[in-house]
């Protein structure tokens, strides 16, 4: 598995990306949790099931590595294996990435649960629906497919595989939207101070990339249906492994990124916005 890159071995690669996505997620956890230790909430819970689904992840996709994922089928121990392995390692991955979502909506409607009453039922609706998007992902990648032979003979594995994938892709684009959206809106639309407000949008802007992560996976997806069932596992599959780890360390690290100490502080010093009902306004420098 640690050999050399080479054009028919492409394994290396793929053992760089996931130790990578792996190791900064992890660490954004800790932080995360540091962070927020005294202030754990639903939606701290929901980050660590994405973990959960995370590891497991990086666990089917090591092994898939180890069985020949990136490897030409000459090099590689057992394709219909690695395959398997892949399979269950992309529904996992989308499983996290749709479980880091919910969190961050979570996190967003108790946050602005002090605005309106009307921002409330907004992040509801938006978890419901997002929900659902996951759920459709799920079979929309899944439905129908084999998963024994999708390295070998991609044409054969799945019917309309860049359709799926552009559903997929269409689903993960209107969920970010509703991450980004609602948060941005209510604080330009409030007596907040302009320097908060760009920490604002500069902080949930930060899930803008997952969308072109996604993006980049659909159209590597496309080229795996268009190649030679001889090249798919070398270059089409590597390309999907290596932007699903991207994709899967940035949506995880991303979901972080509002919970970190001076956003926190931000939103309770401006004392329009609070992360519990029950935050006293004399702890605001001593709980954040």
């Amino acid at each position: 598995g640690f050999s050399t890159p080479a054009p028919n071995d492409r394994r290396p690669w793929l053992w760089v990306a996931s130790i990578v996505s792996l190791s900064y997620s992890l660490l954004t956890l800790v932080a995360r949790l540091l962070a927020k230790w005294e202030l754990l909430g639903v939606e701290d819970g929901l980050i660590i099931g994405a973990y959960v689904f995370g590891v497991i992840h990086w666990g089917l996709f090591n092994r898939a590595i180890f069985e020949g994922l990136g490897a030409a089928e000459d090099l590689a121990h057992d394709l219909n294996e690695a395959s398997m392995l892949f399979f269950s390692a992309r529904m996992h991955m989308l499983v996290a990435v749709y479980l880091a979502k919910l969190s961050v909506l979570w996190f967003a409607r108790r946050i602005f649960s002090g605005t309106k009453k009307s921002s409330k039922k907004t992040f509801e609706v938006c978890l419901v629906f997002t929900t659902i998007c996951g759920i459709a992902s799920l079979v929309a990648a899944s439905a129908g497919c084999d998963t024994r032979n999708s390295l070998e003979d991609p044409h054969g594995s799945c019917d309309n595989i860049p359709t799926r994938w552009v559903v997929i892709t269409t689903l993960d684009a209107m969920t970010e939207l509703l991450l980004i959206i609602p948060p941005i809106y209510i604080v330009l639309a409030s007596r907040v101070k302009f320097a908060s407000k760009v920490t604002v949008l500069t902080v949930f802007a930060f899930r803008i990339p997952n969308v072109g992560f996604m993006v980049a996976i659909a159209i590597s997806f496309t080229r795996l249906f268009r190649s030679s069932p001889a090249s798919a596992s070398i270059g089409a599959a590597s390309s999907i492994a290596v932007w699903m780890e991207v994709l899967l360390g940035y949506s995880l690290c991303s979901a972080s990124i509002p919970c970190v100490r001076s956003f926190l502080t931000a939103f309770l010093a401006d004392g329009l916005y609070r992360v519990y009902n029950d935050t006293p306004t004399d702890s605001r420098g001593g709980r954040s």
